[in-house]
């Protein structure tokens, strides 16, 4: 998204897995921008700058993010932001986000690879690759990173907030972040089913957690670890003495 300098004057700069190169304005200049860019200058510009949109983002989720905060507009932008941050950071990641299932990705890839030693093949190989080598350790995609972690708690806190809007786009939200960051998953459920046990929860705190846990994710995540079927049983136990109906159908 931002390039160095020597990309964004149009001077020469180095593509990767290619030698120095100086296009002219075209087709082909178009297509080595597409490319991951790197600069001998300034190889860290890339995490560099994510350190600081993550930084700005965790501070504006420290200040609005917060259950006193009345004002339903900017909590709803706060959650899309986090979820902007957190879902489709990370270079190219975000490709294939709209499609649904890897089927759709291999078809994409195959057909791609008839047209030539030219197309994009080789890109969606190395993207798909480093996935499956599992390289993408330090971006947290497999160990929760510190500001990633706060984020993602967060976005769960709005998910069992009091206003109806806030829980929707949250919840909304949180399936996303999970497919990329998916060893969070566990905390969320488990912050959930704290949410029942808790003899003071609200309604809309109930509301919230239950529908956050019934979703497909949230009760594979239950039934695949040991603790959380037992802190989910407790959890139903516990919730029996709420007096509201719509909650007890619901859990139910």
């Amino acid at each position: 998204i931002f390039p160095p300098k020597e990309a964004a004057a149009g001077g020469a700069w180095r593509v990767e897995g290619g030698a120095e190169e100086d296009h002219e304005d075209g087709e082909e200049a178009c297509y080595g921008l597409l490319r991951p860019v790197t600069s001998d200058g300034d190889g860290g510009w890339a995490d560099s700058v994510r350190e600081r949109f993550e930084g700005a983002v965790a501070a504006f989720a420290r200040v609005h993010c917060v259950s006193e905060n009345a004002d339903v507009a900017t909590l709803k932008q706060a959650v899309k932001l986090i979820e902007f941050f957190l879902a489709h950071c990370g270079g190219r990641h975000g490709l294939w986000r709209n499609k649904k299932g890897s089927c759709h990705y291999n078809k994409n890839v195959y057909r791609d690879w008839t047209k030539g030693p030219d197309s994009f093949y080789r890109d969606y190989v190395s993207v798909r690759t480093e996935a499956l080598l599992l390289r993408r350790e330090d971006r947290g995609v497999l160990e929760p990173s510190r500001g990633a972690g706060e984020l993602v708690e967060t976005l769960a806190r709005m998910c069992f907030h009091e206003y109806s809007l806030v829980r929707k786009r949250a919840q909304k939200s949180i399936g996303k972040v999970l497919r990329r960051y998916p060893l969070m998953g566990h905390d969320v459920v488990a912050k959930a089913l704290g949410v029942i046990s808790e003899q003071g929860s609200s309604k809309g705190a109930l509301n919230g957690s239950i529908y956050t846990i019934q979703n497909a994710w949230g009760l594979r995540k239950i039934a695949r670890h040991w603790g959380l079927t037992r802190q989910f049983i407790t959890a139903l136990l516990n919730a029996r003495s709420v007096d509201d109906s719509k909650v007890q159908i619901r859990l139910a």
